[in-house]
């Protein structure tokens, strides 16, 4: 969030005499693509505001802009480009050129000072940014009050309906793994059977047998699984921007490395039971198959 508390009022001449609250002006304007178009919050803030925080913002000239993070991110518009915003309710255009790319996730949105603000627009909104809650202002003058509460009561909500449904997926993918895994080294003793047994012949224990096929088995899937997680994020993020960009907002992708972590340790002890599974398969290959199949 950009502050604690965002007012938004019904009335701009409304005023509040709490020593946090910074004024700002704020419109919604529409970006288009060539196949889905979504809103854009535009700010007007004070030049040397506390809550957006950028010495770039009394330097822009007209027609200049700060973008923030997820618009650079969603629609790769990078510094120096132009970015064309279309009123929501009337047929009016601005293109406006981007002069650089404020560090703020929490909504699509472009940031100018305060007077360039007015002198492009006849209509907005004014609020109030706070850290503390402006009570003194009346219910009926406010259009829309923005909290830490209200932003972690969504933060639940998506946790409540999609965070049970990932845990199922989780389980889902380790068990196909391990089918993966299991039915690869069975394939692999299988073929390698009657030399297995022709060690047996010779004198080699279990412990060394496994040495030869199970630990080079083991080596690969461990490279395999390290290979295939980056693999899988740079797939996944991706197929996330493509996914979002058919979709109002931003949600960054983030895998963490504790994240990569799991994903590797889930695998890998799924892979344990195979091996245990393999090593007992191994054991039962009696020292006799390499005759059989000669005769």
């Amino acid at each position: 969030m950009l502050a604690k508390n965002e007012t938004i009022l019904n009335d701009e001449n409304i005023q509040t005499h709490v020593a946090s609250a910074e004024s700002f002006f704020q419109k919604t304007l529409e970006y288009k693509t060539d196949s889905f178009r979504e809103d854009v919050s535009v700010f007007g803030v004070q030049p040397n505001s506390s809550y957006v925080k950028s010495k770039q913002i009394k330097q822009l000239k007209r027609h200049q802009i700060l973008i923030s993070q997820s618009i650079h991110d969603k629609y790769d518009v990078q510094v120096g480009d132009t970015i064309t915003l279309h009123g929501k309710y009337d047929s009016s255009t601005y293109k406006l050129k981007v002069a650089g790319i404020y560090n703020y996730s929490g909504s699509l949105a472009i940031f100018m000072s305060n007077t360039q603000f007015r002198s492009m627009f006849d209509e907005y909104a004014k609020g109030w940014f706070s850290n503390k809650k402006i009570n003194e202002i009346d219910r009926d003058s406010i259009a829309t009050t923005i909290t830490k509460k209200d932003v972690i009561k969504v933060a639940k909500q998506l946790d409540h309906s999609m965070g049970s449904f990932m845990k199922y997926f989780q389980y889902l993918c380790t068990g196909c793994a391990v089918i993966l895994l299991y039915l690869l080294t069975k394939l692999i003793i299988e073929r390698n059977e009657k030399a297995i047994s022709m060690t047996k012949i010779l004198g080699y224990t279990t412990k060394e047998i496994v040495k030869i096929y199970i630990v080079p088995t083991t080596i690969v899937v461990f490279l395999s699984v390290l290979v295939s997680t980056f693999m899988s994020e740079w797939l996944m993020i991706w197929i996330w921007k493509a996914m979002m960009q058919r979709m109002d907002g931003w949600f960054a992708f983030v895998l963490s490395t504790y994240g990569k972590i799991y994903m590797i340790l889930l695998v890998f002890v799924g892979y344990l039971f195979v091996m245990m599974l393999d090593i007992q398969r191994i054991r039962k290959i009696p020292m006799d198959s390499v005759l059989k199949n000669n005769s």
